[in-house]
């Protein structure tokens, strides 16, 4: 294995120019200046390493095009003196790839300015129309959106920190095969006025022609911190016909996200099970919201509540619903399980009331109520949070689906779900 040390930018292109399968670029401790690469076809197992892992390199931006064989290990991708472009901060994107293939970052720190604000902060890392990304171990702090992505095959998002992002963690659409692992979400949505709904993980269809398929997005936690409530995941089809087809959502953790902690607008083939979604007091309650789908099953989750429209083949079991998190608490706390459906009761009525089902049940085909799990009888007094939650939402749940008879700690037996529905 050849190993070749630079200093500079100019050294960096020349020396990837010449590497040989194996060959570790080693880059000495310093600031590098911008470059773009386009046709760059890197032999097999070719790294580009800081030389001094203590004092990694800094390099400050580049564009890599129609590129291939890159691998970026235990260096600094600063956006922290960026200029914002004629466009904005958000699509201020100072490293990107486009049409590339097996891209691989690890252990690198792509990180802004702390300094700046919302309208100021730039981007982080753009993938479009590449295939085989792998992104681990890396720490993104301080940006406005930290990972964009579109029309890639193959991605790979694991084992990642994001602190401090002002909008998007990961977002992006028009992407199969990918997963979403391990990742840690702290201290995000840091500007309480940014009203663009803010996520962890987005997955959209905008400017796409056909279904994304086979995402997992599984392990990821959220935690709150000293940022604002955000999405936990958010998968939206823009245009009502291209679902997002064998999406598997699990065990994921998010303490201190928005009604939509885990939210998916036309899935088929999804399944949702062992997640813990819950907020603070004083903050919306959050849950999990699906609106139109197909084949659906959502199992063994605890949330504050869940919400249903036009779904058919749902599938649910064991889901419980749980307290907010007391303000100070910085990791999930699950409480007060829901109680069993008592004999006698549809399990229609006790999913939307908020019971456990006895046994596991399958919404008919063709129901497209609207069903809200609301919190455990005894937090009577969140009643009037959960319906401000459900009215952000559009959900359309009114103010009457929500009523519960406080004098007997019971939910009130004559819930009527929306869009005509009866639930008795």
């Amino acid at each position: 294995m050849t190993t070749i040390t630079v200093s500079n930018s100019v050294q960096l292109v020349a020396a990837l120019k010449v590497a040989t399968a194996g060959e570790n670029i080693l880059l000495a401790t310093g600031t590098y200046n911008p470059f773009t690469l386009y046709g760059f076809k890197l032999p097999a197992g070719v790294t580009i390493s800081s030389a001094t892992p203590s004092a990694p390199a800094v390099l400050t931006g580049f564009t890599i095009n129609d590129s291939s064989g890159f691998t970026f290990n235990n260096v600094t991708l600063s956006a922290a003196n960026t200029p914002v472009g004629k466009n904005g901060a958000e699509v201020t994107i100072p490293f990107s790839f486009d049409d590339d293939v097996n891209i691989t970052l690890n252990n690198d720190v792509v990180s802004g300015n702390p300094l700046r604000t919302l309208a100021t902060q730039v981007s982080g890392l753009n993938f479009e129309l590449c295939t085989n990304i792998s992104v681990t171990g890396c720490a993104f702090s301080y940006l406005h959106n930290a990972i964009n992505q579109t029309f890639n095959r193959n991605l790979n998002i694991s084992s990642n920190t994001f602190t401090n992002i002002y909008d998007d963690c990961i977002r992006g659409g028009g992407t199969s095969n990918a997963t979403v692992e391990d990742n840690q979400f702290t201290d995000d949505h840091v500007d309480a006025a940014d009203t663009d709904h803010p996520d962890c993980i987005q997955f959209w269809t905008l400017n796409t022609k056909t279904s994304a398929s086979n995402i997992v997005i599984s392990g990821n936690t959220y935690t709150m911190g000293d940022g604002n409530p955000v999405q936990g995941v958010w998968m939206y089809d823009n245009y009502g016909n291209l679902p997002f087809k064998a999406v598997t959502i699990t065990n994921n953790s998010f303490t201190g996200t928005d009604p939509r902690g885990i939210s998916i607008s036309d899935g088929n083939a999804v399944t949702i099970k062992g997640n813990t979604i819950t907020a603070y007091q004083g903050k919306f309650l959050s849950g999990i919201v699906l609106q139109t789908g197909n084949d659906i099953t959502v199992t063994n989750n605890a949330a504050n509540f869940y919400g249903y429209q036009n779904i058919t083949n749902l599938s649910t079991f064991n889901n419980s619903v749980i307290k907010e998190i007391p303000n100070g608490v910085t990791g999930p706390l699950t409480v007060s399980a829901a109680p069993l459906q008592p004999a006698g009761m549809s399990d229609l009525e006790a999913m939307a009331l908020g019971y456990q089902l006895t046994d596991g049940f399958t919404l008919p085909s063709g129901i497209g109520a609207t069903l809200v799990a609301a919190t455990p009888v005894a937090y009577v007094s969140q009643t009037a949070q959960l319906v401000s939650a459900m009215a952000a939402m559009g959900a359309g749940v009114g103010a009457g689906a929500m009523s519960f008879m406080a004098a007997t700690n019971r939910p009130d037996p004559t819930l009527v779900a929306p869009h005509g529905v009866a639930l008795a």
